[in-house]
């Protein structure tokens, strides 16, 4: 290894630790609390690790029912939470590893095909997909930080020839197996790139077998015992099937938009590269435009801001796999076509599409279009347009994050409000769904409305109920309910969105809500409402 490797791996891990400071702190949201709570219970019975019950869109079921992925992740997380305890800040820094891991993977298979690999890698992973998923305690943490590394031990293992760097790579990505069944589509390009270095069939059949044992071998056991491991993904897919989002309109939708959006301003690199035709150009343009058009509109349609935002991202993702695929032939050209089609794949097959898969499929595209304008442009000007793009993309990821942030600690202090206004004093507080907030009012008292136990009429006269309009998981009243209702609204000055109340398509969390990573909108963050029966 160079000094100037070193050198600047040291940067990419600075980089990263600096780019994910401003948020360690912020309040748990999302699935973070269904990780956590799995991750307690394994402290306490950690041969049994989701043999318990968590509440879970409006219903108190099996947690097994609800996790959809195998338990290594939760047993890394569940170690941190023995280490470092609860708090948001102390665990999210004893978790940053992953992502200083799968950041320097990420300069490493980088610099394996680019002359100058820092800047593209800084800009990834600056990007909003990879900075704000790998910042939540979620399984692609461990997932991206396992299968990036090996990737690279891959690739090692081929350029060395070396067997422990080939069987150390299959280890890893059995571990990233292990933490989320999507990781598979690290298996696709790692094989192609076996077989066009010449590996015999045979030896990467064995290789691919290796990286499976450790979850066959799950999957076998949990099978045995009656286990619902496959049962829940199978429920997880057939329930979402069930939303209008579901049709395969908005998922192509949303499959280029978010790919082009969570790009950011490499996303535009592809164009600097190979500037299209005016062919070329009038195809790609004609084609986002016609996808968007309305008859392939959901009921209501999309506002025409929305509609030309998904275009622009739409067309820049479409002319980025252009480029990926005119490069085929280089050094490295078939590691990022495949990747590419290997993660769009799994995009567009899991349960929605969602940043958190999304985001494995922006390193080829990035990688592939720096491999074009190395060979295009002198070095003052690509320093120049990687310093620039990473400026934006910066700028872009801690506006968003900023607003995430807010997002997430506001639920909390609700929650906070709650067990002082009305736990501390003894009444009884009920909340609809689970996430973050029935996270909070469980632990100090509150309680979820259950379908299976009668919803909202658990909840008697002198019960207070907590209520979220965005982000909601929770049940709706089958029936009018007398009571006071005090509702006020979350403002944000930043313009951007990630979850839309329903005015506009931000679903940077699931295209459920909407075919667009993000909005340029002022609409509402959130909207509280205080339900007390009389």
């Amino acid at each position: 290894m160079t000094s100037r490797t070193r050198q600047e791996l040291a940067a990419v891990a600075a980089f990263t630790v600096l780019a994910f400071s401003p948020f360690l702190a912020k309040a748990y949201s999302g699935d973070e609390p269904s990780n956590l709570a799995a991750a307690a219970h394994i402290l306490v019975d950690p041969f049994h690790p989701y043999a318990f019950t968590y509440t879970w869109f409006g219903r108190a079921l099996p947690y097994e029912l609800t996790s959809n992925n195998p338990p290594l992740y939760h047993y890394l997380l569940a170690l941190a939470l023995k280490l470092a305890g609860r708090g948001e800040l102390a665990l999210r820094l004893t978790m940053l590893p992953l992502a200083v891991a799968a950041g320097l993977s990420l300069y490493l298979i980088a610099a394996r095909f680019l002359k100058h690999p820092l800047l593209p890698t800084l800009t990834v992973i600056a990007g909003p997909a990879w900075l704000i998923n790998m910042g939540h305690l979620m399984g692609e943490q461990a997932a991206a930080a396992f299968g990036l590394a090996g990737l690279a031990a891959l690739l090692q293992s081929l350029d060395e020839n070396s067997a422990p760097w080939f069987w150390t790579s299959a280890a890893l990505l059995d571990a990233a197996l292990l933490c989320k069944y999507h990781a598979a589509l690290f298996l696709i390009p790692a094989a192609a790139w076996c077989l066009s270095r010449g590996v015999k069939p045979a030896r990467t059949a064995a290789y691919l077998t290796a990286t499976g044992a450790g979850l066959a071998l799950y999957l076998a056991g949990d099978a045995l015992i009656g286990g619902s491991a496959f049962s829940a993904t199978r429920d997880t897919l057939a329930f979402t099937a069930r939303f209008p989002t579901s049709a395969w309109s908005h998922r192509l939708r949303a499959l280029l938009a978010f790919t082009g959006g969570c790009g950011a301003a490499a996303a535009l690199w592809p164009l600097r590269a190979r500037r299209p035709g005016l062919k070329a150009g009038l195809i790609v343009a004609a084609g986002a435009a016609l996808l968007f058009s309305p008859p392939f509109d959901l009921v209501p349609g999309p506002n025409l801001v929305d509609r030309l935002t998904g275009i622009a991202f739409a067309a820049a993702a479409a002319w980025a796999c252009v480029i990926v695929w005119d490069g085929r032939r280089k050094p490295g050209g078939m590691l990022w076509l495949s990747w590419l089609i290997s993660a769009l794949v799994f995009c567009a097959a899991y349960w929605s599409i969602t940043t958190r898969v999304i985001f494995f499929a922006l390193p080829p595209l990035a990688f592939a279009a720096a491999q074009t304008l190395e060979e295009r442009l002198e070095t003052r000007q690509r320093r120049r347009l990687y310093a620039l793009s990473l400026a934006a993309t910066t700028a872009l990821t801690l506006a968003l994050g900023l607003v995430d942030t807010r997002f997430a600690d506001a639920q909390k202090n609700f929650a906070l409000q709650l067990k002082r206004d009305y736990l501390d004093k003894g009444r009884r507080v009920w909340y609809t769904g689970g996430m973050a907030l029935g996270d909070e009012l469980s632990r100090s008292g509150g309680q979820g409305l259950d379908a299976d136990r009668g919803g909202w009429d658990l909840a008697r006269p002198g019960d207070v109920v907590a209520v979220l309009k965005i982000n909601s998981t929770g049940l709706r009243p089958t029936h009018p309910r007398p009571a006071d209702v005090t509702t006020w609204t979350l403002e944000e000055p930043i313009p951007l969105r990630l979850i839309s109340g329903g005015n506009d398509e931000a679903a940077f969390y699931s295209s459920v809500w909407g075919f667009l990573p993000f909005a340029f909108s002022r609409e509402p963050l959130e909207e509280f409402s205080i339900v007390e029966l009389k």
